[in-house]
């Protein structure tokens, strides 16, 4: 089948599983080979030329009342937190952001799930891997963060909490319905 431009593959028919398995199956995944989507773009930070303002990582913290959890020390120290991932990054993007706006200098571990296809930089999710380290970091200041990458997000998400890298596991991509308007089983796995 053809859908936005590639050759997919699905299951033909809805997927069905014994009554008695029924009310503990969640999901059924790997009967389509669907890549989940950004569901969010990347915007200018700060206030524009054209007098547009954008928020910055004390903004955030003023607006949710962190600060006073900074002022306790409550910063991420001590924690880790994996986001998951379908593009390779850059680590200077992150490095740039953090620079930025003066927060502790640190690079995310990154992991390539073994034995996985590397999916190398994909422009169309590079953007949501550093908003997604960049915001998780700037909230979390001193938490060691974890970045786990494949082809596929959710061998990515399965591979972190089946090593038990870290006690939260985040990921902010979308299922995106085929253009027949049926969506596959991976339909209700959404970050």
């Amino acid at each position: 089948m053809q859908s936005m431009g590639r050759c997919i593959s699905r299951n033909a028919t809805n997927p069905s599983v014994p009554a008695a398995l029924a009310g503990v199956i969640v999901a059924i995944r790997g009967l389509n080979d669907f890549r989940l989507k950004p569901s969010a773009r990347a915007s200018p930070r700060n206030t524009s030329a054209k007098g547009n303002h954008y928020l910055a990582p004390d903004d955030l913290a003023t607006i949710y009342n962190i600060k006073p959890l900074y002022a306790a020390g409550i910063d991420g120290s001590g924690q880790r937190l994996v986001i998951a991932g379908q593009t390779q990054i850059d680590l200077s993007d992150l490095a740039q952001f953090r620079s930025s706006y003066n927060l502790p200098a640190s690079d995310p571990e990154v992991v390539l799930v073994p034995n996985s296809r590397d999916p190398g930089i994909s422009a169309t999710d590079l953007s949501e891997a550093d908003m997604d380290l960049e915001w998780s970091g700037a909230v979390a200041r001193n938490a060691a963060l974890v970045y786990v990458y494949a082809y596929d997000v959710m061998q990515a998400v399965q591979y972190a909490i089946d090593q038990n890298l870290a006690p939260v596991v985040q990921h902010e991509l979308r299922h995106v319905r085929a253009v027949d308007g049926r969506g596959g089983p991976d339909a209700a796995v959404v970050g």
